[in-house]
């Protein structure tokens, strides 16, 4: 086949993968692929074809193909990076971005996407000289200034707010960098007090971020309506003998709750014990397993436990081995277990379950506050009040069972007094306290990745218990709803 062929069979490849057919795309870029196997564009677009699908193994391979054709490329390699990134692979990680930016040392998104790593692993400094490096090029950059603020709020004088709103206004601009406009006006006008004018940006930044992604419908629904309606209920499950007689040699400690209602801090104090227990972070791994599982499953919520247990250990087992991790205990922090209590009791009979509650509406509040991408729910009021309402739900169902092996932990409480409530944690979790627990944020290996980060990297401090009363008038439907609920 001659050059020309080869360049009408890629042009109909990138016609059909611009128009999200990927299946089709993907064949006839896999046979581009066999007829010149060192094509860097085919390989750099079988990656990304990939990654959509969630096969990660291919997408690394692809990456790593192009790198071996061309040891040069900045771009795969930045790529790579945050793929081992993502997977809690920092060193490895780190090594790459600092590759890619020998070759080109202003890219500026390896650039970003160093400055945070070195943001979740707590080396503030690092990371915001390198967010101010990225912003020399080009300094209205509204995701990378929004960063830079959080970790130092310092900077947020030197903004061009007159360039940002621009950014926010004009249609033309890439739809994330709108929305991080719209975070940082908001911030501005809380800054003077504008409450209003605050939610206003807030409402825009969010419908921006929502409205980009045509999977956050669905996600949406999903969250807040499909899976607190399926798993609220008594669960009926097969095959419960069969996974009584399996082995377990896993033990892990399950915390969850809801976004910023201390979940991270939990984690972080678990983790400061003496005996070596990793963060897991947010695996997603028991949703993800249950999601497949549905999607081949009836209507009737009749689930094989035998084969959820197996998927789900397998998973698990996984990221020890990635990460060269050698002990079996380990702490799991995602959130969106809480509707899935009633199988991780099954799989995991002896496991250790920690709540963190927080008053709802101060929740709400700082929920909606932040830019938490990747939680479609979180990106519209009505539904975090719906998220909420079901959390509620659950949370009184769990707290009726009075499970010894589920704990739950109060904010406020332990802000306002960290060594009693700390004592609990552990003990609850069969681990011994000292009081280097609560220095925890002088680690140096400590990852992480939600928007607490840069709040964690100092002593705890106690809640601020009115800091969101002046909300209550301007988000008074929410707040009325939210009010109902009682912990």
């Amino acid at each position: 086949m001659n050059s020309i062929d080869l360049k009408k069979m890629f042009a109909e490849g990138l016609k059909l993968f611009n128009s999200k057919r990927y299946e089709q795309a993907f064949k006839i870029f896999k046979e581009i692929l066999t007829l010149s196997p060192n094509n860097i564009n085919t390989l750099v677009i079988l990656s990304q074809l990939c990654k959509k699908k969630n096969d990660f193994h291919q997408y690394e391979f692809y990456l790593k193909k192009i790198i071996e054709i061309d040891k040069k490329n900045y771009k795969a390699l930045n790529n790579l990076a945050t793929f081992y990134k993502d997977s809690g692979l920092e060193n490895k990680a780190e090594k790459l971005y600092l590759d890619s930016l020998k070759i080109n040392h202003e890219y500026e998104k390896s650039l970003f996407n160093l400055g945070l790593l070195y943001e979740e692993k707590g080396f503030l400094e690092k990371a915001e000289n390198l967010y101010l490096k990225a912003l020399e090029k080009e300094k209205n950059i509204p995701s990378i200034i929004y960063k830079l603020i959080r970790i130092n709020p310092d900077h947020f004088d030197k903004v061009d707010l007159v360039a940002i709103k621009k950014i926010t206004d004009n249609v033309n601009s890439n739809v994330e960098e709108r929305a991080y406009g719209c975070f940082i006006l908001a911030i501005e006008e809380r800054n003077k007090n504008n409450i209003e004018n605050e939610i206003k940006y807030l409402n825009v930044g969010h419908d921006l971020i929502f409205n980009s992604n045509p999977i956050y419908i669905n996600d949406n629904k999903y969250w807040t309506n499909y899976i607190p309606k399926k798993f609220f209920d008594k669960i009926k499950f097969i095959n419960l003998k069969k996974n009584i007689e399996e082995k377990n040699n896993l033990s892990p400690i399950f915390v969850m709750g809801l976004p910023r209602s201390g979940t991270t801090l939990v984690e972080s104090l678990i983790s400061s014990n003496k005996k070596k227990i990793y963060n897991y972070g947010e695996t997603f791994i028991i949703p993800n397993v249950i999601k497949k599982i549905l999607e081949n499953n009836s209507d009737e919520l009749l689930l094989d436990i035998s084969l959820i247990r197996s998927k789900v250990c397998k998973e698990y087992l996984k990221i020890s081995y990635n990460r060269e991790m050698k002990s079996t205990l380990f702490v799991d922090k995602t959130l969106e277990n809480i509707f899935f209590i009633d199988i991780i009791k099954e799989i995991f009979p002896l496991s250790k379950i920690i709540v963190c509650e927080r008053d709802y509406f101060d929740n709400f509040v700082a929920i909606f506050q932040q830019c938490l991408q990747g939680l479609s729910w979180a990106h519209k009021k009505s539904s975090i009040l719906q998220y909420i309402q079901n959390f509620d739900n659950f949370v009184k169902k769990i707290k009726k069972q009075k499970n010894k092996n589920i704990h739950f932990v109060d904010l406020v409480e332990l802000t306002e007094n960290p060594i009693l409530i700390s004592k609990k944690i552990l003990e609850f979790c069969d681990l011994e306290w000292d009081e280097s627990i609560l220095k925890f944020y002088e680690r140096n290996d400590l990852v992480i990745k939600t928007a607490s980060n840069v709040q964690l990297r100092k002593k705890i401090s106690k809640y601020e218990k009115n800091r969101f009363k002046k909300y209550q008038n301007p988000l008074k439907e929410y707040f009325h709803k939210i009010n109902s609920l009682k912990i």
